[in-house]
């Protein structure tokens, strides 16, 4: 699937988050220092939406999300709420690219250049790195990588 959605010109190119999309919630307190060290056994990934939940610091998507009202009108936001919402998407971005590289090159920093992070070198740093060999997955949302991707300069 990688070989063919690969290209956002062509295809469409497909990003996958590890174990699934709560991952995005798999987070202590925005910065999360821990953040590279968050993994699952396999057998409970089909619970993750609740391990999620429970210990997610945030108890909702508020701190990152904007919110419609019944009108579906964007609610509007203060200017405090509106940077902590840029705010903790900045560091969402820093702890899932550094992961990433961390499950890629074996370097928890942040990586040379947007290839070392790609979504198949993820995909076999996964497999290799936990699913193969430990029987877990690493904790890992693509919402931020593709951040990365199309908007962050190197």
């Amino acid at each position: 699937m990688f070989g063919f959605f690969s290209d956002e010109t062509e295809n469409g190119k497909l990003y996958v988050n590890y174990p699934m999309v709560e991952s995005i919630r798999y987070t202590k307190e925005l910065p999360d220092a821990d953040y590279y060290k968050y993994e699952i056994q396999l057998q409970n990934v089909r619970d993750f939406k609740r391990l999620a939940a429970d210990f997610s610091f945030y108890k909702n998507l508020d701190d990152i999300c904007f919110r419609v009202n019944k009108n579906n009108k964007l609610k509007e936001l203060s200017s405090e709420q509106l940077e902590k919402v840029r705010r903790n998407w900045k560091f969402l971005v820093e702890q899932n690219v550094v992961k990433a590289n961390l499950v890629c090159q074996g370097k928890k920093a942040w990586p040379k250049n947007k290839a070392d992070v790609g979504q198949e070198k993820l995909l076999k740093g996964e497999c290799d790195g936990f699913v193969n060999s430990q029987g877990t997955v690493s904790v890992l949302n693509s919402f931020p990588l593709f951040l990365y991707d199309y908007f962050l300069r190197l």
